[in-house]
């Protein structure tokens, strides 16, 4: 593993580096396991608005659309692995 700060993770993934190699990689899910994750529950939603730079947005609407689900869901996959949630 390799150790970098957030500051200088960010500084890389803005110039366009290709960062997947230090993010760590559990096993493999499918696209319908994905779909699984992010389906609405019970749970009260709220809304979140979110300001993101050109950079983010553009490669969250590629992940999203290799995955073939909306960066809507994306995002809120990504927050819950992040959160431990997932």
């Amino acid at each position: 593993m390799i150790n970098m700060s957030a500051k200088e993770f960010d500084a890389r993934f803005d110039e366009g580096e290709d960062l997947d190699s230090l993010v760590h990689k559990s096993e493999k899910i499918t696209i319908e396991q994905l779909h699984a994750m992010v389906a609405p529950n019970k749970q009260v939603n709220h809304r979140v608005t979110l300001h993101l730079s050109s950079a983010i947005n553009d490669r969250l609407q590629a992940k999203s659309k290799e995955l073939n689900i909306t960066t809507h869901d994306l995002i809120k996959v990504i927050l819950a692995q992040k959160l431990g949630v997932l």
